[in-house]
């Protein structure tokens, strides 16, 4: 598969729309708009994802985010070469500043939490299936609770906070859609998305032109949207043994009655 360097496709656009004798002139500012577009579809479309090896601060749970995080995907340890995901609560408390200044989480030490990073409302000899889920069977305790732990994300404080999770997890997995580190004209970009990063840098270069009417600013918004869902649909496609596959997948064998 061919991939396009973004300055083909802005020099190919500038030739398309206003011919080579301007290309010179017209470069620097349709670059810098073609780069703005392709950050907006790796956040929408066919973003750049990352599996990352995250340290856990195990004295107060907390692992900080990688520098080009913008959203999770999915947060888990190793186990018997399985992926076991963390599950997320919302109603973690945040962790607070001590008088040193140094971040602690309130309550985890105030025997809420066993010496091996665990809480169990009633004994730590619980069942929980082969994903960490606990599965109830506990007199006053509900399902829907995770044998490895949860985790809460501070996305502008910049650090993940833990609770629950074994000691013997000095390291987290984190994957992740990740902004893109480094854009120029050299940046490869995807087939399906070179027709959507066109339209963009049409649409941006007249928006805040004064000469273009609002009907034609408007068509050119409705462009890229259309382009844009095309390269969606074109990332997101994929063929018939992966379907059956997936509906193969929600089989399950059952007694007869």
């Amino acid at each position: 598969m061919r991939k396009y360097k973004l300055d083909e496709i802005v020099r190919e656009y500038l030739i398309e729309s206003v011919g080579a004798s301007q290309l010179d002139q017209k470069y620097s500012r349709c670059l810098q708009i073609a780069i703005s577009g392709l950050r907006d579809l790796n956040r929408d479309v066919n973003g750049v994802i990352k599996v990352e090896r995250i340290t856990v601060d195990t004295t107060n749970f907390i692992a900080t985010l990688p520098n080009t995080y913008l959203a999770y995907r999915k947060i888990f340890v190793c186990s018997g070469g399985q992926q076991v995901a963390l599950a997320l609560n919302p109603n973690m408390c945040p962790p607070e500043n001590d008088d040193c200044g140094d971040l602690t989480v309130p309550g985890l030490n105030d025997g809420s939490s066993s010496s091996e990073g665990f809480f169990f409302p009633f004994s730590s000899n619980v069942p929980f299936d082969s994903n960490g889920s606990f599965t109830g069977r506990q007199y006053g305790v509900g399902g829907g609770n995770n044998g490895v732990g949860y985790f809460k994300i501070y996305e502008q404080e910049g650090y993940i906070s833990l609770q629950n999770v074994n000691t013997a997890y000095d390291e987290i997995m984190m994957e992740y859609l990740s902004d893109i580190d480094q854009v120029d004209g050299e940046t490869y970009v995807h087939p399906n998305d070179v027709e959507a990063v066109k339209a963009w840098i049409y649409w941006k270069w007249i928006q805040r032109g004064r000469s273009y009417p609002m009907g034609e600013k408007e068509m050119a918004r409705k462009q890229y949207g259309l382009e844009k869902g095309k390269s969606r649909k074109r990332h997101n496609s994929f063929n018939i043994t992966d379907l059956m596959s997936t509906y193969r997948s929600g089989f399950m064998s059952s007694p007869k009655i």
